[in-house]
């Protein structure tokens, strides 16, 4: 080691020399006319060694090194290092001259006031530390720029166990695996991680609604739920408790749909369920009771109103049931072994208020409902008698139908309304009147003129039979 220093240094004295001789000779040689120009080279930062003209030249201290050259005169100019450490994660890097190249060894032109320098960039060491994560960005970064690091955000470390970034340990973004740092001096970051576990619910069923799956921090809580009743159309099925299937649990309530337990490992459990099956029933006119799910061989009772009103004069009756089942009353009762589809068949009805435009006559006919369509008989007596000898006679009807005949036929498309009109016939009554009078005439002239002559007529035939 000695021997290498000595020589190490007999080389650097030699080249100074030989510099300095070189420097000499030049000015010893210039003796003509032209005056020699006075050329400054240097490194910045200050201190490194440059090759001039193949000779290598170490400044002192921080002065540049300076050089007498004629006018015009073409010379070599070279950087001896292109990087050098200054420290612990600091270096400088060549980069270009101050005439505008960037290339390490140039030529120059003597000329009075030339000075050739050599541009280092200072540079920074960023170090990232991560035990996952493929961990990228690390390197030289220039003085006061910005380093761009990153990580992969997770990362499988086995089956249901993998590690998930959490935040540098500097940086703008401390949750975001991707970020960046100010690069003043050099770093050391390092990304902190924490085991997660993959926590599996599944179900007894293919597609069945259940939630908790994910990933899960060592040691937290774990909360996984059931859907209570789930599926398609016309099948369901209804929770009937868990099942763990793999796995450290220290479970709950296994009957509840809402399971809760901490995680120390990967886990898988399965929900269980019963299947049941939809019961459907249509009612186009109103509500039905009884429709829902009904546990597959369980009796589903199906009922609707037997009449619904529609409005006045108009309502709905109830005629069957058809579908999945048939059935003639508006209580249906099935026993339910797969899906049920029924239908509330009805017949639209209209009331006929069939009426009389006199109170005393009873006798109109054809009150009621009917259905939709079909005809009404509606019928009036031709006659019907009073007191005191008035008679009513038809006259005819009024309202929806119009006629002088007593009987007749609507056809209920809406509701209806008529009357039957009737009109007083006193031909009776006028002729009893004349018998109560003459009656009455005959007993008065009876009573005050007969009946005197009568009992006169007595009395005479009395005292005749006492002479005697």
């Amino acid at each position: 080691m000695a021997r290498r220093y000595i020589l190490f240094m007999f080389a650097i004295i030699l080249i100074a020399v030989s510099a300095t001789a070189s420097t000499l000779s030049y000015a010893e040689s210039d003796s003509g006319a032209v005056e020699p120009v006075r050329v400054a080279i240097a490194t910045y930062p200050s201190g490194q060694p440059v090759i001039v003209d193949g000779v290598i030249y170490f400044p002192i201290g921080s002065s540049p090194i300076f050089f007498e050259w004629l006018p015009g005169s073409i010379h070599t100019v070279e950087v001896l290092v292109d990087t050098w450490y200054a420290d612990e994660g600091v270096r400088y890097v060549f980069k270009t001259w101050n005439l505008g190249s960037d290339s390490s060894k140039i030529e120059v032109e003597a000329a009075e006031g030339l000075s050739v320098i050599a541009l280092y960039e200072r540079q920074y060491f960023v170090e990232i530390y991560s035990p996952y994560g493929n961990p990228s960005g690390m390197g030289w970064y220039p003085a006061g720029s910005i380093a761009s690091i990153s990580v992969e955000g997770t990362v499988e470390l086995d089956d249901g166990v993998r590690a998930v970034f959490q935040r540098w340990s500097e940086g703008s973004e401390p949750s975001n695996p991707e970020t960046f740092v100010y690069v003043f001096e050099p770093k050391k970051l390092s990304a902190q991680w924490k085991i997660e576990y993959l926590v599996q619910v599944e179900s007894e069923l293919e597609g069945a609604p259940v939630s908790g799956r994910g990933w899960y921090e060592q040691g937290s809580k774990v909360t996984v739920t059931a859907t209570p009743e789930y599926g398609g159309d016309e099948v369901v099925w209804r929770f009937s408790g868990w099942r763990i299937v793999s796995g450290n649990v220290e479970a709950g309530d296994l009957a509840s749909p809402t399971l809760g337990f901490r995680i120390y490992s990967p886990v898988v459990v399965e929900a269980l369920y019963d299947r049941y099956y939809l019961v459907e029933a249509y009612n186009p006119v109103g509500e039905v009771e009884g429709t829902g799910y009904y546990k597959e061989g369980s009796l589903a009772v199906i009922t609707v109103p037997d009449v619904i009103n529609a409005g006045e004069g108009t309502r709905y009756r109830f005629q069957s049931w058809t579908g999945s089942v048939e059935g003639n009353s508006p209580r249906l009762v099935v026993e339910v072994d797969g899906p049920i589809k029924v239908v509330a068949n009805w017949k639209l009805q209209f009331y006929l208020n069939a009426e009389s435009s006199e109170p005393a006559v009873q006798s109109v006919g054809g009150d009621g409902w009917y259905d939709e369509g079909s005809r009404a008989k509606i019928s009036a007596a031709p006659q019907a008698s009073g007191r005191y000898g008035v008679k009513y006679v038809f006259a005819g009807w009024s309202g929806d139908y119009n006629g002088n005949r007593t009987s007749a036929s609507i056809i209920m498309d809406s509701p209806k309304e008529v009357e039957a009109i009737y009109v007083k016939d006193y031909t009776g009554f006028y002729l009893n009147l004349g018998a109560i009078i003459v009656s009455s005439a005959l007993i008065y002239f009876g009573y005050t003129s007969l009946l005197p002559r009568v009992l006169k007529r007595f009395r005479q035939d009395i005292g005749a039979e006492h002479s005697a």
